[in-house]
């Protein structure tokens, strides 16, 4: 009886096949790993990007372009009377947070500013004011509607200054000093009067003061 040879093969694979299979193999695991370890770095700097230094809030006024008020209330006060009171109307203008209605207060000046009134800034502002004020003493007072503005005189020896304007129409006339001669004081407006006036107010002024000296 002839023997029967029967030939097996069996696939093989190369040693080097084989590493890279297993390299291939593990390689979704690496790769899952490093996916969260680059995952777990980004949540720790957004961890420590929200728990970190955090910069404070900024107060930001608006300054400007300013609304300028024209239309006032004026009420000089009369004869030895202490304020002045001017009257603007603002609608709306109580709404708003005391710190954005302000004024400034000189001698010779005054500045109102109204920050953030309907989505504008307005401003009413007079410089070379007809007299002096007293800053300190003067003051703003806000109602509905309405921002009154309160000046208050200087006291000279005899009482209050009496105003006749509220800004002085040419160049501001000094204070006079409490030391100063009456007579000199009354010459001076006389002399002022007589520049100003028309030719008739000359000559009688022109007279008078001939007469005085």
């Amino acid at each position: 009886m002839a023997a029967r040879l029967v030939l097996v093969t069996r696939a093989c694979t190369p040693p080097t096949a084989n590493r890279d299979h297993k390299a291939k193999a593990e390689s979704p695991p690496a790769a899952a790993a490093a996916t969260t370890a680059s995952s777990s770095k980004v949540a720790a700097a957004a961890s420590q990007g929200s728990s970190g230094y955090v910069a404070p809030a900024v107060d930001v006024r608006p300054v400007g372009p300013w609304t300028e008020i024209t239309t006032f209330a004026l009420d000089l006060g009369g004869y030895n009377k202490p304020d002045i009171s001017i009257d603007l109307r603002l609608k709306g203008v109580e709404s708003l947070a005391a710190e954005n209605v302000t004024c400034d207060f000189k001698e010779d000046s005054f500045d109102l500013k109204v920050l953030g009134l309907d989505g504008k800034n307005h401003r009413f502002v007079r410089t070379n004011l007809e007299k002096d004020i007293v800053p300190a003493e003067s003051s703003i007072k806000v109602k509905k509607n309405h921002v009154i503005i309160t000046l208050r005189k200087v006291k000279g020896e005899y009482g209050y200054d009496s105003w006749t304007d509220l800004c002085a129409k040419g160049k501001r006339k000094p204070t006079a000093s409490k030391s100063e001669n009456p007579q000199d004081s009354i010459m001076s407006m006389m002399k002022d009067l007589y520049d100003e006036g028309d030719d008739n107010m000359k000559k009688i002024i022109g007279e008078a003061m001939y007469k005085a000296r």
